[in-house]
């Protein structure tokens, strides 16, 4: 899935709408699945509310501030 090992991709989930309580952005689902990195989520700096993967460049989650600039990932039905 991860072609470039140093590349991170959006997921489309978020906890926007009740901080710690992440959801997907296309659904309104909670996650019934998750693969955070040890620590996280931690809202550094109370703005981290978007769902990246990557970040240790293993595949793991991270929360992240959603206005950075990154790859995202598309799911087809």
């Amino acid at each position: 899935l991860f072609s470039d090992p140093k590349r991170i991709y959006w997921l489309g989930g978020s906890d926007l709408q009740q901080e710690g309580t992440f959801q997907w952005l296309t659904t309104g689902q909670t996650f019934s699945y998750t693969n955070w990195i040890p620590g996280d989520p931690n809202n550094a700096n109370a703005g981290e509310d978007c769902v990246i993967a990557n970040w240790n460049g293993d595949g793991k989650w991270a929360d992240a501030e959603c206005e950075w600039l990154e790859y995202y990932i598309c799911q087809k039905e």
